[in-house]
């Protein structure tokens, strides 16, 4: 499930069809049918911005959905990635050592 089909199910699930969802955020019923069902993986910006409004109105929240695929709370599932550190470069240019000079 994507971000976009549980916002879509949240809403559906506190009694909004998707003909009302549809008319506040600007997109068609089959519009956001599609991206509910996941064939739309993006939708456009200012849609996007008030699917996130209208969740937050009606379900109190804007973050990751209540539910996870395995039913385990959002903060259980999420993954914490810390970049790598860099290997130091190596190769290129070489500094030249000074020759002794000859007495």
């Amino acid at each position: 499930m994507s971000i976009w089909t549980d916002k879509i199910v949240d809403l559906e699930s506190k009694g909004l069809s998707l003909v009302a969802i549809a008319e506040f955020i600007g997109m068609t019923p089959a519009a956001v049918s599609e991206l509910k069902q996941g064939r739309t993986k993006e939708p456009r910006f200012t849609s996007a911005t008030k699917l996130l409004a209208l969740h937050v109105e009606h379900c109190g929240t804007s973050g990751p959905s209540s539910r996870s695929q395995d039913g385990d709370p959002p903060e259980a599932t999420a993954k914490v990635i810390t970049p790598k550190p860099k290997p130091p470069k190596t190769g290129g240019a070489k500094a030249r050592v000074p020759e002794k000079e000859a007495a």
